[in-house]
């Protein structure tokens, strides 16, 4: 009879995948793809992408830079990256590979399989059993938790990848890395892994959220009680210009206030996710969330008002939560979809959050997965690949963006845009109308629709104007 590794198919897959990321296991903040190629290549096959790029292969060894400098190889040699090894262990499968240690933008997640269509990682599916540290790296064997004997067909690999944007990255929380928990998943540091070190933590027991596995789509999140959770930054991620990105889910609806620039209508009825802190003459923005709408409150002193606030279903699932500042004005994203522009802060400085989980008039109940900051306003590309990366880490159905400069009378426009069911998203119209609900606005000399349906077939927009106007 042949044994459990003869009676199965092992694959070992090396999976590339630029746009998306997490850090699982970053522990210096050394280097990044730049740096390294740099160190591995002369000034002119750095100006060379077909040498140097990122998917290049300049040794010819089918291993792209990516995977090169993921396993400390050297590029410019073939076969000197150490590769993976499947093997068998006690019936279950199990992968050893190399991990740089000092890589600050890789991230390193075993996958296993039982169709080479749904893969799986974490806690829940596999378990680290071995670690050999090298100096800057380390030699990780994980092994599968399900035995062999009990499907007829099991699938390993290894997925490595490269966080989605990375200039201005100011804060990298993600309940999957770098978290430090006692034994009841208590947790006391979250990890910063965007090389700052701007980490959230609490020393107070009784204040510290609660670590969970598997808890959207099959990864961690910490949960928040609603009452005295809190985890503080050291500092503020940014300034007046900056970027914020949040997976979250909840169960509580909050109070939703009229949108103003004075006043104090936040010190009562809202469920900060991120505390708003400041004082003086400056102020500090805060995001409430309930499953009837995000509001995005400014602190300072005798100042505390909602200078954007959407009211609307948010529901109980997971969503992806972006704030964006730009020149001191909000405006709120949710899955992808422009859904409020705010106010512009009439104070001299707007500080991005330090405070998750709770502010100073209100606690957050419910989960967080994953929190990114940035210190400037990201474009609309830039927003679209983090809205990749998150939406298809957390199988998130995101709607999205798409923006025409100067569109003459009757032109259309297809977008190149994929959501994460793979469809493609097509749209053509041409200037202020609304059809079954679908809004085409003008903002400045950029043409923006909004509020598209996602649909394999594209979708046609007219009307008899001649001249784009804004929207009402």
């Amino acid at each position: 009879m042949r044994n459990a590794a003869q009676r199965f198919s092992t694959i070992l897959l090396l999976t590339l995948a630029v746009a998306l990321a997490c850090a699982p296991h970053r522990v210096l903040a050394q280097l990044q793809f730049d740096q390294w190629s740099a160190l591995q290549f002369t000034p002119a096959e750095i100006s060379n992408p077909l040498v140097s790029g990122i998917n290049a292969d300049p040794d010819g060894d089918a291993l792209r830079n990516l995977l090169e400098y993921a396993h400390a190889g050297n590029p410019k040699v073939p076969g000197t990256s150490p590769l993976p090894v499947v093997e068998t262990a006690c019936d279950h499968l199990a992968l050893s590979f190399t991990r740089v240690k000092t890589a600050l933008d890789l991230s390193y997640a075993v996958e296993v399989s039982h169709d080479l269509i749904h893969w799986y990682s974490g806690d829940a599916f596999t378990e680290l059993l071995l670690t050999i540290d090298r100096g800057e790296t380390e030699m990780l064997t994980v092994q599968d938790r399900t035995p062999m004997s009990s499907l007829t067909k099991r699938f390993i690999r290894l997925r490595v990848t490269r966080q989605p944007v990375e200039t201005g990255l100011r804060l990298w929380l993600d309940a999957g890395a770098r978290v430090t928990k006692d034994r009841s998943n208590l947790v006391g540091n979250w990890g910063d892994g965007s090389g700052v070190s701007n980490h959230a933590s609490q020393t107070v027991a009784a204040n510290q959220p609660v670590w969970i596995d598997n808890a959207i789509n099959g990864r961690p999140v910490l949960r928040f009680d609603g009452q005295n959770d809190r985890l503080n930054t050291i500092v503020p991620p940014g300034a007046d210009d900056f970027t914020l990105f949040v997976i979250a889910k909840t169960s509580a609806t909050h109070e939703i206030d009229p949108e103003s620039i004075t006043g104090t209508a936040g010190t009562a009825g809202q469920k900060y996710l991120f505390g708003a802190k400041a004082s003086g003459a400056d102020a500090g923005a805060g995001m409430s969330l309930g499953t009837n709408g995000l509001s995005i409150y400014e602190q300072g002193d005798s100042y505390m008002p909602p200078l954007a606030a959407f009211s609307g279903s948010v529901g109980s699932g997971a969503v992806l939560a972006e704030v964006q500042y730009q020149a001191k004005r909000p405006t709120i994203h949710l899955n992808g979809q422009l859904v409020r522009v705010g106010l512009t802060s009439p104070r001299p400085h707007v500080f991005a959050p330090v405070e998750i989980g709770a502010g100073d008039f209100g606690a957050f109940a419910g989960d967080v997965a994953e929190v990114m900051v940035y210190n400037r306003a990201l474009s609309i590309a830039e927003r679209a690949t983090v809205e990749a990366y998150l939406s298809r880490k957390y199988a998130l159905h995101i709607i999205p963006e798409v923006t025409i400069t100067d569109p003459p009378s009757g032109s259309s426009f297809s977008t190149e845009r994929v959501d994460v069911h793979g469809q493609v998203v097509h749209a053509s119209f041409l200037e202020n109308l609304v059809v079954n609900g679908v809004r085409a606005l003008v903002t400045g000399d950029s043409f923006t629709a909004r509020n598209i349906p996602l649909q394999p077939a594209e979708r046609h927009l007219s009307n008899r104007r001649h001249r784009a106007r804004p929207a009402p």
